[in-house]
């Protein structure tokens, strides 16, 4: 069993680095073919895209991991049960955004171009919900060979795209091009499935659809589902507030590009090491459990100690790097300088940015899911507000790496409290040991 949970986890990282490699290779190609104007419309539309996604997935993936974890139940009337309710789901998200697409593209997003990718998206969503509900049985048997596998293939398969597909679709216009990159996600998921489907066991079982198991798989899966919704909604929203606010003053194929350079250029380099501390935090995960358990706080104080400090030097050390060689990077990697002083900038926040997935893994530990969804909702309300003010105040685009800078540090500080509330509480108990 040890030996198998440790193989499981050298796999999961070793493959979540090949994909996290893949996806930034693919991002970094996609951004030099695509172009300033291709990529702005892109990331224009993907905060819709992430949305959906996480909304057609209900949370279902997650829950459905843990209750097959238990085997307590008909594995195929479960997956049966699941598959059934979130097709109809995910047809109905997919009416509704076809529906909205024209005014979402016209009255909330202010370019028409958006009209075709947010049609695409529609298509899209239930392919990556069956393929991530597919995941989930692989993670629950704790198979996590086909799930790394289907990863790479799957990204592999975008690889090969953005090099031969896109070049020869440059003659059509940018709406057209961003539309054919969503779509060929659907490609991409079917061969996905196809490949987990090669792993599921071929026993003949008698299926049916359960209404016990859907009661139970919603019941479980909504608080991770509002988490998850309120931290995507305020991403959905962004684009939204600023255009809202920022066309009175500005021309929206400006804000278009700016909001590009931003979350297209910038943001990928900057959360690009946060593999290596999410990775980090997994290995320490079951140490912290049994420790909370136990009771050894001091231990954890120390662990956590060591940690903070390690994060600490690497984000001085990372954002020395983004600050100095910042043109360089940009123009090996995207062929262009645009966003040097975004990045710059950006880069003497690192540690609070790298930090977060420490508090997130801490609450696992201690069994506080509940805490995800308080500091979710709380930093989402702090970065809508913030965004809104400073864009009330014409600070223009520059609001949105101000309110994320607000977002983090306020955040920050309001996690590292429960976190001491917490451990003041468990030491207050004396029958554990500290």
């Amino acid at each position: 069993m040890k030996k198998n949970m440790i193989y499981s986890t050298l796999l999961l990282l070793i493959g979540g680095l090949i994909t996290k490699l893949l996806g930034m290779v693919i991002k970094i190609l996609m951004s030099r073919n695509l172009g300033i104007e291709g990529l702005s419309l892109y990331m224009l539309v993907l905060p819709t895209f992430s949305f959906c996604i996480l909304l057609g997935q209900a949370g279902f993936p997650i829950t459905l991991s843990r209750m097959v974890a238990y085997k307590d139940k008909s594995i195929p009337s479960l997956y049966f049960t699941v598959f059934l309710f979130l097709l109809l789901f995910n047809i109905l998200i997919s009416i509704i955004l076809i529906i909205l697409a024209p005014t979402l593209s016209h009255s909330f997003l202010k370019n028409e171009a958006a009209y075709l990718p947010l049609i695409g998206i529609a298509f899209v969503i239930p392919f990556t919900t069956c393929s991530n509900i597919l995941r989930s049985y692989f993670i629950g048997i704790q198979k996590v060979f086909p799930t790394v596998l289907s990863n790479v293939i799957e990204n592999l398969l975008r690889l090969f795209f953005i090099l031969w597909i896109i070049p020869r679709l440059k003659i059509y216009t940018i709406s057209i091009l961003v539309f054919s990159i969503i779509l060929f996600n659907i490609i991409s998921e079917t061969i996905s499935t196809m490949t987990l489907l090669l792993f599921i066991p071929k026993k003949k079982k008698k299926i049916s659809f359960q209404y016990s198991y859907l009661k139970e798989t919603i019941q479980t899966s909504y608080p991770q589902l509002l988490s998850t919704l309120i931290g995507n909604g305020t991403y959905f929203l962004e684009p939204l507030i600023i255009f809202h606010f920022l066309t009175k003053e500005y021309k929206a194929s400006l804000i278009t590009q700016q909001y590009g350079i931003i979350t297209g250029y910038v943001f990928p380099l900057i959360f690009l090491p946060l593999f290596f501390i999410t990775a980090i935090s997994q290995v320490l995960l079951p140490t912290i459990t049994k420790f909370y358990k136990d009771g050894q706080l001091k231990k954890i104080t120390k662990l956590l100690k060591i940690e903070t400090f390690c994060i600490f030097l690497f984000s001085i050390g990372t954002g020395l790097f983004f600050r100095f060689f910042s043109k360089d990077l940009l123009q090996l990697l995207y062929h262009t300088s645009y966003g040097i002083n975004y990045l710059k900038y950006i880069s003497i926040f690192l540690f609070f940015i790298y930090l977060e997935p420490v508090f997130q893994y801490l609450w696992i530990a201690f069994g506080k899911t509940k805490e995800i969804m308080l500091a979710t909702t709380f930093s989402s309300l702090i970065r809508i507000t913030s965004l809104v003010l400073l864009l009330k105040c014409h600070f223009g685009i520059d609001s949105l790496l101000l309110s994320l800078t607000i977002n983090l540090i306020a955040t920050t500080f309001f996690e590292y409290e429960r976190i001491f509330l917490i451990f003041k509480k468990k030491r207050s108990n004396p029958l554990l040991k500290t």
